[in-house]
């Protein structure tokens, strides 16, 4: 039996993986046509399909259950059909079999034994990480990178700026009634250096034809 911690190691690492893999293929898929609804319906139904083998193994179905479940959560009547028969390509597909050797690798990086059950458990935490990953659309397809966000602070704050604030300086106008020569004339003052702080620049075809590549299980 895994402890809660080899648990949180082996998901941070499979999140993490396919967080990368998923980002690379949307930017393949945008360059190919595929819009940002197609991406994130595709990676919703493609989530929660992995979702349910997390939770009921290789004979994950959709019961009356798991159908308020995937309403609940947001899904069309139409993406809880495309998860029932994405459930069966994938039992199709793997004949039983998991990627053994990747979890194999998974369990010795945490220092967890690699016995059958291990195994057995370890395929149950292999599919959550894919999942999340999966299921953070609004990330890979609506642009919330978070991560930029908590770095832009994180640049601010080393620059003696709070977060959500960029520092400016009033520049004072003299406008004297008249000149030697008897012209207006507008004076600018400028600024000290020491006034002046620079702000960092902050920067197939989809499943209602078939399942994506991407999605389906590699032993």
């Amino acid at each position: 039996m895994l402890s809660p911690v080899q648990v949180r190691s082996i998901l941070r690492s499979v999140a993490r993986t396919h967080l990368a893999k998923l980002d690379r293929l949307a930017v393949l898929e945008t360059a190919d046509g595929i819009t940002a609804d197609e991406g994130r319906r595709s990676d919703r139904v493609m989530g929660w399909a992995r979702r349910l083998e997390a939770s009921q193994g290789i004979a994950a179905a959709i019961g009356e259950a798991e159908r308020g479940l995937l309403a609940a959560n947001g899904l069309s009547p139409d993406e809880i059909e495309e998860v029932h028969w994405t459930l069966e390509l994938l039992r199709q597909g793997s004949m039983g079999s998991f990627p053994r050797q990747k979890l194999i690798a998974l369990l010795a990086a945490c220092g967890a034994s690699q016995g059958e059950g291990d195994l057995r458990q370890a395929e149950r935490i292999f599919f959550r990480g894919q999942a999340a990953a999966l299921l953070s659309v609004d990330r890979r397809w609506t642009g919330d990178y978070r991560e930029d966000d908590k770095l832009v602070d994180q640049l601010l704050s080393d620059h003696g700026v709070a977060p959500g604030v960029i520092a400016s300086t009033p520049v004072s106008r003299e406008h004297p009634a008249s000149s030697a020569v008897g012209l207006g004339t507008v004076a600018h003052d400028s600024p000290a250096p020491s006034q002046c702080q620079q702000a960092p620049f902050q920067m197939l075809g989809r499943l209602s034809r078939k399942p994506p590549l991407r999605s389906l299980p590699k032993p």
